[in-house]
């Protein structure tokens, strides 16, 4: 199968002054970038591969992926917060370890964890290809 052609920045983003990666890695509460008029300029990544066609950004998604174009993607893959920092412990391994990931994995509440997955989710969806995938990860 031939490389897919690199994607152009017009492509992705609404401006082609920003400088855009042929590939974005998506990351809720992670990875993601900037794109729609009237939204704030594309911040520092936070890595870049040495042929610059991988771009990592580390920020809010939320706030990032609004800033995006539309049908900016035809596969996007998602691995959210599960919500299970609630001070607890866990076994792993034989060893008794911390369920605090920090204040983005704790509970809301399930309404405000219903609302939050459906915010990003929504996002996902007006950036997904009228026939695009949308893969998101969980737990059993």
């Amino acid at each position: 199968m031939p490389d897919a052609p690199p994607i152009a920045p017009e492509d992705v983003f609404d401006s082609p002054l920003v400088h855009a990666p042929s590939a974005l890695v998506m990351e809720t509460l992670g990875i993601v970038a900037e794109a729609r008029p009237g939204y704030a300029a594309l911040p520092t990544p936070y890595y870049s591969s040495l042929d610059d066609s991988l771009r990592l950004y580390q920020a809010d998604a939320l706030d990032l992926l609004r800033r995006m174009k539309d049908e900016s993607f035809d596969m996007i893959f998602a691995d959210p917060p599960y919500f299970l920092s609630n001070g607890g412990v866990t076994c792993v391994g034989g060893r008794m370890v911390s369920v605090d990931k920090g204040r983005w994995d704790k509970s809301q509440g399930m309404l405000g964890d219903h609302s939050f997955n459906i915010l990003w989710l929504d996002q996902c969806r007006r950036l997904l290809r009228p026939n695009g995938t949308l893969w998101v990860t969980g737990t059993s």
